[in-house]
């Protein structure tokens, strides 16, 4: 299948999109990092939420990195699971609140499955 064309617009949405969650994730670090300071003097076990606010994000990020990258290969089967990893990704990263990394990945997820 050497004349099947790559979804390159599907790969870079998604790749930013990916990147973007990933960003997020460690700006939420950073707001929860200042938080977390205030909080701890009140109580103490405050952190464990924190730890989870930026695991989740940077985990979902990196899969749809990884799905981006799926996406590029040669194969017409890695391509259609890239897109279903980026496009499950996307849409759990919407839910966190990551928008435009979440809009940009489905986007992508969407135009990584319509791809030849």
């Amino acid at each position: 299948m050497a004349g099947a064309e790559k979804p390159i617009a599907g790969f870079v949405l998604s790749l930013i999109g990916g990147i973007l969650a990933v960003i997020g994730s460690f700006l939420v670090a950073m707001l929860g990092a200042i938080c977390g300071g205030i909080t701890a003097i009140v109580s103490p076990g405050a952190g464990a939420g924190i730890a989870t606010l930026f695991a989740l994000p940077l985990i979902f990020g990196i899969l749809m990195i990884v799905g981006a990258v799926y996406m590029y290969s040669e194969e017409p089967d890695r391509r259609k699971k890239g897109g279903i990893i980026v496009l499950v990704f996307s849409v759990l990263s919407l839910i966190l609140g990551n928008w435009l990394g979440g809009l940009l990945g489905i986007i992508g997820g969407v135009l990584g499955l319509a791809g030849k």
